[in-house]
């Protein structure tokens, strides 16, 4: 009898150890996994070109040296080059810090479908980014490309200038006309906004 309560307290013991030298083994195997993707996700470069395709595919808009966003998947870009199609040019419409016209630190596509392209495809909602990483925030402001002409459109309606907080995006139906947060008391009844220079129907050839 005395012989076998001591076999049973070795056989306990011995399965003690056996889970704790497997636990260990699957601690030290999930740590592992952890540093390596800690690794590959500090040693991930930032992509180096993002390109936006108009509408028609008669332009392309291309995102040039990137810059750190506080979203590693989405940098901001310092420059923005736009190719002609038609005629197969390049045309430099930013290239941080040398102000070409904005003068932005840097630049960010707006990346929602109903508010990135005007339904001709003419224009195209872009961010101005200043102070970037900047505390408690960056200073962020939406603006319009003319990728016809390479140059910020202005848009207003009923006395009413588009600004980033009262852009909700494009009507449908319309070649380019915006629509704004109405005044209040009525939010919900939409402003429309026109580019403030009239677009000629040939630029883009």
């Amino acid at each position: 009898m005395k012989y076998n309560k001591q076999l049973f307290r070795l056989l306990i013991f011995f399965c003690l150890i056996c889970f704790a030298q497997v636990t260990h083994a699957v601690e030290n195997k999930v740590k592992s996994k952890i540093v390596s993707n800690n690794k590959r996700s500090k040693g991930k470069k930032l992509m180096q070109r993002f390109e936006i395709k108009s509408p028609d595919n008669k332009h392309i808009v291309i995102f040039l040296r990137p810059v750190k966003s506080f979203d590693p998947e989405e940098p901001y870009w310092k420059k923005i080059v736009i190719h002609n199609k038609y005629n197969n040019e390049f045309e430099i419409v930013e290239d941080a810090p040398h102000v070409v016209q904005g003068g932005a630190e840097a630049y960010k596509p707006e990346d929602v479908g109903n508010r990135q392209w005007s339904p001709d495809g003419r224009y195209l909602a872009v961010w101005f980014i200043d102070d970037v990483g900047g505390s408690p925030r960056e200073i962020q402001t939406i603006n319009f490309l003319d990728i016809c002409t390479g140059t910020w459109e202005d848009f207003e309606g009923s006395n009413k200038t588009v600004t980033t907080d009262n852009y909700t995006g494009w009507k449908n139906g319309q070649p380019h006309t915006m629509l704004l947060i109405g005044t209040p008391p009525k939010w919900e009844d939409y402003i429309e906004a026109l580019p403030v220079n009239k677009p000629d129907p040939d630029g883009c050839k």
